[in-house]
């Protein structure tokens, strides 16, 4: 699971998600940032996490590195970047998450999904970012979205239609809880339970 679709691209049927997405990871040649672009995203991402997408512009994010906004542009071109960058870095840090939390789990789908689940709320602002637009298609953010996806593909045994299935329900899910839009009164933890099992692989 992720931040985006964890099946977006051709499958055909039958094919097992896992290996056809383990394919493409490496086929990708991924960009890395240079250290001092890694540290201008830092302060964007730390910037995101204070005070939601309004709070970082490339003046605020160079007057926390005591620069002026122009010196960014050497290092990142414009905003679009930045985000992008940010975006990728949360794709991989929920990756993280999942991986971590389904290691030795007697329940894996239903364990990569409440870590999928906590990761959106404890970092509320980057995961909005992650989902307020269509992905970037370059390397940078495909790689992390397939790095992000790999816990999931894992839980729901390869099978591509039902990984897009889950990921639709818990992504709907976790955005009404975070918009505070279930009816009063509602089993939240009933209803994601239902909602899983009912789309767990037969």
């Amino acid at each position: 699971m992720s931040g985006a679709s964890p099946e977006p691209g051709p499958v055909a049927p039958g094919d097992d998600l896992r290996e056809v997405r383990e394919r493409e990871l490496v086929e990708l040649e991924v960009p890395s940032l240079t250290p001092r672009a890694q540290q201008i995203v830092e302060v964007a991402l730390e910037l995101l996490e204070e005070g939601g997408m309004d709070a970082v512009s490339m003046r605020i994010v160079a007057g926390r590195l005591g620069v002026r906004a122009p010196s960014l542009y050497k290092h990142l071109p414009d905003k679009g970047a930045i985000e992008n960058a940010m975006i990728a870095i949360g794709l991989r840090r929920q990756g993280a998450a999942m991986e971590t939390a389904v290691e030795g789990a007697d329940d894996a789908l239903w364990t990569v999904v409440q870590a999928f689940r906590r990761w959106g709320k404890e970092h509320r602002h980057l995961y909005e970012l992650m989902m307020a637009a269509p992905l970037d298609p370059g390397p940078l953010v495909r790689s992390a979205e397939l790095v992000a996806g790999r816990a999931l593909r894992e839980a729901m045994d390869g099978d591509a239609l039902g990984a897009f299935a889950v990921w639709s329900f818990s992504h709907g899910l976790l955005t009404l809880e975070l918009q505070g839009r279930l009816p009063p009164g509602v089993d939240v933890e009933l209803l994601w339970r239902r909602g899983i099992d009912a789309l767990r692989p037969r």
